[in-house]
């Protein structure tokens, strides 16, 4: 073989290999917060942020409220930041993500009144 052919070869495979890390690497969704920590795990990643809007009622238990949204949806919410028997018969939008427990509630992150009354009712 001439050393054209084998210089060519040579530089197909190393333009292979880069391509296929290059690949390899942006496939990665791990983060890590700070270095010298470990990647981290699915249960590490920040819960997902949804909001949702409605008229709040009190829910099914101490300090549990119900959001019934303008279609017959219906949410259990608590929260430790807010306090949402404040807000009671108002009509709100809530942030909220999905709660640790995995209980079916949801926790209210933030909250902001759309109007002093229910409309939606």
């Amino acid at each position: 073989m001439n050393m054209k052919k084998t210089f060519a070869l040579w530089l197909l495979a190393a333009s292979l290999m880069v391509g296929i890390a290059t690949v390899g690497y942006a496939q990665n969704t791990t983060t890590t917060p700070y270095l010298g920590s470990a990647p981290a795990t699915g249960d590490q990643r920040a819960p997902e942020a949804t909001v949702l809007a409605g008229c709040l009622g009190r829910g099914s238990g101490a300090d549990e409220y119900a959001l019934l949204g303008p279609r017959v949806q219906w949410w259990e919410l608590k929260s430790d930041s807010v306090d949402l028997g404040l807000f009671l018969d108002e009509e709100v939008r809530v942030t909220v993500v999905k709660s640790p427990e995995n209980d079916g509630t949801v926790t209210v992150t933030d909250l902001v009144v759309v109007s002093p009354s229910c409309v939606s009712r």
